[in-house]
């Protein structure tokens, strides 16, 4: 009779669970996602000679820093120096010419009034003229062309960097372009490349297309503790491997 007392009804010893609640936050989360990446510099340089001749000297220290314009080789000046001596002795020597034939030309246009000259020698002073002023111009553009090859006998650093071992010693003739005689890698500013899923190609350049703030990344060497290091995304390829 006891078994079927008030007690029988209750729910059973303990009672139902206990459970934790919280009041519900609405809030922007701010999603990340993890890359391998190579690290690449802006600008890598390959250093060619742009005239033919003999090595002379070398400037620099392997692996040193250089500055922008800073003379890294020389190449023999000598016979480029004796080219522009002869460009320019002829360049004075059609100057002389043209000066001349133009005073030719003045002092027969003023005969010409009082028939002392006839009009086809009148003619023929003036084509002489323009012929002497374009082969001065010819021998002027030959000065010019003998300038810059001496100029090229000196090359220097396009870009600041770090360069790297001279691939060609004093003594040995280079052409025009080849070899290569050293290379600098332009360490001021590097870019981050990575791959990125499909999913995150699309987020990134549809945000990129929007006009929206660029994505900004973290990024860590391995050798570092974190992502101390902060950019932005500034470039999507225009294709996705497939």
């Amino acid at each position: 009779l006891s078994g079927c007392g008030p007690s029988s009804a209750q729910g059973g010893p303990g009672g139902p669970p206990p459970v934790s609640v919280a009041p519900a936050v609405q809030r922007t989360l701010q999603t990340s996602e993890d890359f391998s990446a190579r690290i690449e510099a802006q600008a890598t340089v390959e250093l060619r000679s742009r005239v033919a001749g003999t090595v002379h000297r070398v400037h620099f220290k392997e692996g040193q820093r250089v500055a922008k314009g800073a003379l890294l080789f020389t190449i023999d000046p000598k016979p480029y120096a004796a080219e522009l001596e002869r460009a320019q002795a002829q360049l004075a020597s059609t100057r002389t010419a043209a000066e001349l034939a133009k005073d030719e030309r003045e002092r027969a246009e003023k005969l010409l009034p009082m028939q002392a000259v006839s009009v086809q020698e009148v003619d023929q002073l003036r084509a002489a003229e323009r012929n002497a002023q374009a082969a001065e111009k010819a021998a002027r553009a030959a000065a010019n062309t003998a300038q810059l090859s001496l100029g090229y006998t000196r090359i220097t650093a396009p870009v600041a960097g770090r360069i790297s071992r001279a691939d060609v010693t004093p003594g040995n003739l280079v052409g025009v372009g080849e070899p290569v005689l050293s290379t600098i890698v332009a360490s001021d500013t590097v870019q981050v490349w990575f791959d990125a899923s499909e999913s995150s190609f699309l987020k990134i350049s549809q945000a990129m297309r929007a006009g929206g703030a660029a994505p900004t990344v973290a990024v860590g060497l391995s050798n570092e503790e974190g992502l101390p290091h902060t950019g932005t995304v500034d470039f999507v390829d225009n294709q996705l491997n497939p």
